[in-house]
């Protein structure tokens, strides 16, 4: 069994925030989600963990379930603190990016 990289909960639980986000742009799943399970409404939310594990190169086993269940509770927190959810400009819209300092 070769070598696995040493990643955190923090690190799985950002790779997950980025395919929730995704997966918001791309309209599989609202922005109303405040919490990890109500993703399961819309897609296996587990499959987040398994290509955040993946895309982070853990892909060997032994499965960490405590590593795992913390990341999960990371984005949990993120959700429900509604982190995900884009500011509305003054137009109506949502900015695609934040301004640049010049």
């Amino acid at each position: 069994m070769r070598d696995q990289p040493n990643v955190g909960s923090d690190s799985i639980a950002t790779a997950m925030q980025e395919m929730i986000l995704e997966d918001i742009r791309d309209g599989r799943v609202p922005e109303t989600v405040n919490a990890f399970e109500q993703l399961h409404d819309f897609v296996d939310a587990n499959d987040y963990v398994q290509q955040a594990l993946e895309a982070l190169g853990l892909t060997a086993l032994p499965d960490d379930a405590a590593r795992d269940n913390a990341a999960i509770a990371l984005v949990d927190t993120w959700l429900a603190a509604g982190s995900h959810i884009r500011p509305v400009g003054p137009s109506g819209t949502t900015p695609d990016a934040a301004p640049r300092d010049t």
